[in-house]
């Protein structure tokens, strides 16, 4: 009697067994599914904010190389105004030397006392001639 007590326990035993890995098994899928879900939603939404974030940029370039041309253009016009500006400096600087030439030829001084002539010959400027007269 016991003995078969014992096959009959341990039959249980086996077939518990099986049942539990089969429904471990089952869970196991469920899971797996549930995971394979939630991460396929993320992935999408994943891939949504890139393409949008890829649009963004491609207008944000777009607006940046435009932006750039303009600057480009108001930079070729600022360099003309310089231009412009350094030659009338130039002659503002060559007429204030050749006015101080004019006076020491015409009558020397140890010294003379001009007003609004500093400026022209202030170091900027006759830098600039200087540079002139060495090309």
């Amino acid at each position: 009697f016991e003995l078969s007590k014992l096959e009959m326990d341990a039959n249980t035993c086996a077939k518990l067994i099986i049942y539990t890995e089969k429904e471990l098994s089952s869970y196991g899928m469920h899971i797996t599914k549930s995971l394979r879900k939630k991460f396929n939603r993320k992935a999408k939404i994943a891939r949504s904010i890139r393409i949008k974030a890829d649009e963004a940029k491609s207008v944000f370039i777009h607006k940046l190389e435009s932006k750039k041309e303009e600057l480009d253009e108001i930079k070729e016009k600022l360099d003309e105004k310089t231009e412009i500006i350094n030659r009338i400096r130039t002659i503002k600087t060559l007429s204030s030397l050749a006015l101080v030439f004019a006076l020491h030829q015409f009558k020397p001084t140890p010294s003379n006392v001009m007003d609004e002539i500093d400026a022209a010959l202030d170091f900027c400027n006759v830098s600039i001639v200087a540079n002139i007269i060495k090309e």
